[in-house]
């Protein structure tokens, strides 16, 4: 077990961070020497009661919780329930549990089975030591905001989250549109400047809600394509991320059939204040795209660290046809129709038909099918995950991706993976994913580790370690590890399991 640590890092959102870098820099114990089958392995598992596609969050050094102080790893579930757990398995039941009410019974094949509840990963605010989860009541959906220390409702809270637009596309009713229950709260929540923002796909648009934090008030609202249908926000369980300047960045998607009209397939800038779009960025194949269901918005973005080049503050990310965008977040491209034949009804137009700063080829094997991750950075390198490939490391360098690296593994299957980093500042990094193949026959999920400076160097697998000692729970789809203060936590179809140095 790792004791009590007060100085190390908290994981108080979706991918560690606002700009969703996935990085955890200040991991002083776990390194490239100490992560492998001899020494690294699962320590513990917290048995939860449905499944958690929510990534886990982590406070350190939680004062009044439980009667005294605890590094604390919180879990969502979509059985709607939130967990507070002891971080270091010195208690072998919840520090607390609150049930957030029935959740929404679902037989989706393609989609979350058998229930929805929470999906959508949570977001801390440590300053009021709140954290903010939307639940999925019978298709009602409802913004809690529940206290660290014994999950009470805080803030007049719960509310139900819900927005009507004017609009005259799919479902609208006397010119207007309105929030429908069959929505997937899928993206993670986001906080912002003091406000919540809460993102819907998986219906007939695409949704932004921003709720003030310390009310749980509706002060802002965003639909996608209120003349039209699609613009689906999902991005694989992804979260708006956000530059620091009070600017948000998400990627839309589309289904087969979808009209043209509104953000089908596009990269967003919204103004955080009140969720205006200040710029936007939509491939130029965007009707190939509707034509195949081939989102662009499987996958999230990520804000990139400023650099010196043309192009110092940049964005990267990519969806289902596998090309990957490198835009200026000053000025992102908007949207030409093509006139060119070769720029539009095509898989891969030329890098010349779009207003990137620089488009990568298609990286993935799989067609209309690739990136459905977040991908992450550290150091000089942006990683990505395929589905039907392997992990691909990038340098970034001068505000352009070269030098594309591979890992040494096996090609992972549906969906790839969404790749994380630790790290001791600009050393000792590791990159950690999960492969989940099997969540469609129940099989367990398989942790990695893999050096972050050469990915083709696999430090650790789960399934190799000996016998059955390290191998984890059912496979959940797009889920997470999270990584802090010597472990390594991640949700599976019945438990949170938990992997660290083993005892000598």
């Amino acid at each position: 077990m790792i004791a009590l640590n007060a100085s190390s890092a908290a994981v108080l959102t979706y991918h560690n961070d606002d700009q969703r870098t996935g990085l955890n820099p200040n991991e002083t114990t776990l390194n490239p020497t100490n992560v492998n089958a001899a020494t690294f392995g699962k320590l513990f598992s917290y048995p939860v009661d449905g499944q958690l596609y929510a990534q886990p969050l982590y406070v350190p050094a939680l004062a009044g919780i439980a009667g005294g102080t605890h590094n604390v790893v919180f879990a969502a579930t979509e059985h709607n329930t939130v967990y507070a757990f002891d971080a270091d398995g010195l208690s072998t039941v919840p520090l607390w549990q609150k049930n957030l009410g029935p959740a929404t019974p679902s037989k989706d094949a393609e989609g979350i089975s058998p229930e929805l509840g929470i999906t959508g990963t949570p977001v801390i605010d440590i300053n009021t030591s709140t954290l903010y989860v939307v639940s999925d009541n019978n298709h009602v959906f409802r913004l809690h905001a529940l206290d660290l220390h014994d999950g009470s409702e805080k803030f007049g809270g719960p509310v139900q989250v819900t927005a009507t637009v004017p609009g005259t596309g799919a479902d609208s009713f006397n010119g207007n549109i309105t929030l429908e229950g069959s929505c997937y709260q899928r993206p993670a929540l986001a906080l912002v400047n003091n406000v919540v923002f809460i993102a819907f796909g998986h219906c007939n648009h695409g949704w932004v809600l921003g709720h003030a934090a310390d009310s749980l008030r509706l002060v802002s609202k965003f639909n996608t394509t209120p003349n039209g249908a699609g613009g689906a926000i999902w991005m694989s369980g992804g979260g708006p991320a956000s530059d620091g300047a009070g600017n948000l960045y998400l990627i839309t998607g589309v289904d087969s059939g979808d009209p043209a009209s509104g953000f089908n397939d596009a990269f967003l800038k919204l103004n955080a204040a009140d969720l205006s779009v200040m710029d936007s960025f939509t491939p130029s194949n965007e009707s190939f795209l509707r034509a195949n269901d081939a989102d662009l918005g499987s996958g999230a973005p990520i804000v990139l660290p400023d650099n010196s080049s043309a192009h110092p503050h940049e964005l990267v990310g990519g969806g289902k046809d596998g090309r990957v965008f490198l835009l200026d977040r000053d000025n992102m491209g908007g949207f030409t129709p093509p006139t060119n034949p070769a720029c539009d009804n095509t898989s891969t137009p030329p890098p010349s038909c779009d207003k990137s700063v620089q488009t990568l080829p298609d990286i993935g094997n799989a067609q209309f099918d690739n990136l459905f991750d977040t991908p992450a950075y550290w150091n000089g390198f942006v990683y990505f995950h395929s589905e039907s490939g392997k992990l691909q490391a990038f340098q970034y360098n001068n505000g352009l991706l070269s030098g594309r690296m591979f890992a040494n593994t096996a090609d992972f299957g549906d969906h790839g993976a969404t790749p994380s980093v630790s790290a001791n500042g600009n050393s000792g990094g590791i990159v950690w994913e999960l492969q989940v193949d099997a969540w469609r026959t129940g099989g367990p999920a398989i942790l990695r580790a893999y050096d972050a400076t050469n990915v083709a160097t696999e430090l650790y697998n789960s399934n190799k370690a000996a016998g059955a000692r390290d191998v984890a729970g059912p496979a959940v789809k797009f889920t997470v590890p999270t990584i802090a203060n010597g472990h390594v936590y991640f949700g599976t179809a019945n438990a949170l399991d938990v992997y660290g140095l083993l005892a000598p």
